[in-house]
């Protein structure tokens, strides 16, 4: 089953803050195989101004309506399909949805962040949005407010072009988006492993195989834990030899530099 945000795990991470939740300012839960942003996080650190959720398996933006203070939202690395949920923070500058999975179908979507007024930058780099030429000039027609996309400063010029064609993007993206949901309908019926060019077994990009990507991952590291703990597995304590082997006798060839294949330890030598 999916993992949620608990208390604990956010205890686990607050010691930065003497383990007071409520005025924590900035916390990373990376890594955690969360599934779900339940309302947990608002109730227990309604006062968050940064929130770092990269490499999880979160596929919605939901319940961070209580979070009116955040500025930076990381949320880079997950399985989300569509911008929503974050028109209640208000104080939001920093938004980073890098290698998701929003589409051209749900680029729209972007629209929602209309009212995060004080939104400066704003990452997709990964998106299958990206892939469209026309992505960039969309984006920053339709928020005027944005300053930097996908790390490149948006200049005065690049502005003025992308409201000239908005409108004609607007009809291409109307009709990608159709052929996208009969494109949607194929993929689901195409097998999640495949074989390239070269004839190599390789995996769809899709949010199921990130997540049996890491739910395998999980079961690796349990099993390396698990030998790691077996008895077979502990060093066996080295035994001290006692005393030296005899001196060769008369007529017998000493050896040198361990011709002979002799066991050898280090000498041990005992301070009085």
């Amino acid at each position: 089953m999916g993992g949620e945000i608990t208390q604990e795990m956010i205890r686990r991470r607050s010691e930065h803050n003497e383990c007071v939740l409520y005025t924590m300012e900035e916390l990373v839960l990376q890594e955690e195989s969360i599934e779900r942003i339940d309302k947990t996080l608002g109730i227990l650190c309604p006062h968050l101004k940064i929130l770092y959720m990269p490499n999880n398996l979160i596929p919605r933006l939901q319940n961070l309506h209580k979070l009116k203070e955040l500025e930076y939202l990381n949320i880079s690395l997950n399985n989300i399909l569509k911008i929503e949920g974050l028109e209640k923070c208000e104080q939001l500058q920093k938004l980073d949805m890098t290698l998701n999975f929003v589409d051209i179908q749900n680029l729209p979507s972007v629209c929602s962040l209309k009212v995060n007024v004080h939104l400066k930058e704003l990452f997709l780099t990964g998106n299958p949005c990206t892939d469209w030429d026309g992505y960039r000039n969309y984006v920053i027609a339709k928020l005027s407010h944005l300053k930097r996309l996908d790390a490149w400063e948006i200049k005065p010029r690049e502005r003025i072009i992308a409201l000239q064609e908005i409108h004609h993007l607007e009809e291409d993206l109307q009709a990608m988006g159709s052929f996208a949901s009969s494109d949607l309908v194929k993929a689901s019926e195409t097998p999640q492993i495949r074989r390239d060019a070269k004839g190599e077994l390789k995996r769809t990009y899709t949010p199921d195989t990130r997540i049996a990507e890491h739910r395998e991952l999980k079961e690796l590291r349990q099993e390396e834990e698990r030998k790691s703990h077996r008895p077979d597995s502990q060093v066996k304590p080295s035994t001290r030899r006692k005393g030296f082997d005899p001196l060769p006798e008369h007529g017998q060839r000493v050896y040198q530099r361990n011709e002979g294949g002799y066991d050898s330890h280090p000498l041990t030598i005992y301070s009085c």
